[in-house]
C-alpha cells in the first residue's frame, strides 16, 4: 500500500483507513492474554522451581520474573515488526500501521511497547488509564503510546461479532487463571500494613514473595517469611511477615536482651531494640519441636511474634521475602 507523492498524510490515513476503537483494541489485548498466559505459566509458574531442582541459585531463579518481561516484549514486539498484527488483532481484525499505512519498524515498535509499559506501570496511581482512555478523545483513535511512537492502529477485516467475543471471553479467563497459578505456586507481591518488621521493612513497602521454596527445601535462620498467622496470633485468617530466629531441635533463650541460639549468642544487627526477656509464648530455654519453627519481628519491643503465641507450623509457611519493589526509594534484596 502506497502513498500518493501529492497527498498529505492525513488524507491518505482518512480515505484508506478506518481506525480501530477502544473496544476492538481491548478484545485485541484479551485474546493475546491465551498465548501469554501459557509464557506466563511456564516462565514464571514453573520455571523458577524448576531451575532451582536443576541446582540454579534461588536468587538466579527470581531473575525469571525479568525473562517474563523480557518475553512479554518479544512477543509484541516480534509479531507486530514481522506481520503489523499480534494474534489478538489478527483475530478482531485491526494491524499496527505506521504514517504510511506499513507495519512499523523494529525501533518504531520498540518505542510504541516501552512507552506502553511505562503507562501500565504508572496504573499503580491510576495515571496510567490515560494512555486507553485517550483513545476515545482523538479521531484516529490513537492512544498516547501510539502518540508517542507514531502509529495507528486500524480495522482491515469484519470478524463476526460472536467470534470476537467467545475468543475474548477464553482471554478473560486465562489471564485469572494464570495469574492465580503464579500467585499459589511461584510468586506474589504482598503489602506491609504495619512497622513490626521495622527497620528491615517500613509501613507500605511492598514486596516480592517467593512462594515455591519452602515446597522443595527447609527454611533457614535468617531468612524473612510470610505465613499464615496461626489461631493464637489473630482470629482472622491473615499473612504476617516475620523473621526465622529458631529451626527444629534449636534450643532458644534470651540473655539481657539478647538472643540465644543454642547457647551461643544470635549476631542480628537488622532488629531495632533488645529481643524482649519475658516469653508468655514460649518458656525459657525453649527447644523448638519438630515440624515448627519460631519467628521473631525485627522491631522486637513491637511485634506479635512467636514470643507471645508459641511456636509456628512449619505448613503455615507461604514463601520467603526476596526484595522490596516499591517505594523506589526503599528497593532493595531482603
Amino acid at each position: 500500500m502506497n502513498k500518493p507523492a501529492n497527498q498529505p498524510r492525513d488524507a491518505f490515513f482518512a480515505t484508506e483507513h478506518i481506525p480501530a476503537g477502544f473496544w476492538l483494541r481491548l478484545a485485541a489485548r484479551l485474546v493475546d492474554w491465551i498465548p501469554l498466559s501459557g509464557i506466563l505459566v511456564l516462565v514464571l509458574g514453573m520455571g523458577p522451581s524448576g531451575l532451582y531442582l536443576l541446582g540454579v541459585p534461588e536468587s538466579i531463579t527470581s531473575l525469571c520474573v525479568a525473562l517474563f518481561v523480557l518475553a512479554h516484549f518479544a512477543f509484541f514486539v516480534a509479531f507486530t515488526t514481522c506481520l503489523g498484527q499480534t494474534p489478538g488483532k489478527w483475530v478482531v481484525g485491526i494491524r499496527v500501521v505506521d504514517a504510511d499505512g506499513q507495519p512499523p519498524r523494529f525501533g518504531v515498535t520498540l518505542r510504541r511497547e516501552l512507552v506502553e509499559f511505562l503507562w501500565m506501570a504508572l496504573r499503580i496511581c491510576l495515571v496510567g488509564l490515560l494512555d486507553p482512555i485517550w483513545i476515545a478523545f482523538t479521531s484516529k483513535k490513537q492512544a498516547l503510546h501510539d502518540l508517542g511512537a507514531g502509529t495507528y492502529v486500524v480495522r482491515i477485516a469484519r470478524r463476526p461479532l460472536i467470534a470476537i467475543v467467545v475468543v475474548a471471553i477464553i482471554g478473560v479467563t486465562a489471564e485469572p487463571l494464570s495469574v492465580e497459578y503464579v500467585k499459589r505456586h511461584s510468586f506474589e507481591c504482598f503489602y506491609i500494613p504495619s512497622g513490626a518488621m521495622a527497620p528491615t521493612l517500613m509501613t507500605g513497602d511492598q514486596i516480592w514473595v517467593n512462594k515455591y521454596i519452602y515446597d522443595i527445601r527447609e527454611p533457614e535462620v535468617a531468612e524473612v517469611v510470610v505465613f499464615e498467622a496461626p489461631p493464637e496470633a489473630t482470629p482472622d485468617r491473615k499473612d504476617f511477615i516475620k523473621r526465622v530466629v529458631g529451626l527444629p531441635g534449636d534450643i532458644l533463650e534470651c540473655r539481657d536482651g539478647k538472643l540465644f541460639r543454642n547457647d551461643q549468642p544470635v549476631d542480628e544487627p537488622y532488629i531495632r531494640g533488645p529481643t524482649p526477656s519475658y516469653w508468655p509464648g514460649l518458656p525459657q530455654p525453649y527447644e523448638v519441636p519438630q515440624g515448627y519453627i519460631v519467628v521473631f519481628g525485627d522491631n522486637r519491643s513491637n511485634s506479635n511474634d512467636s514470643h507471645r503465641w508459641g511456636p509456628l507450623p512449619v505448613e503455615n509457611l507461604t514463601g520467603k521475602a526476596l526484595f522490596i519493589y516499591w517505594p523506589p526509594r526503599r528497593i532493595g534484596v531482603l
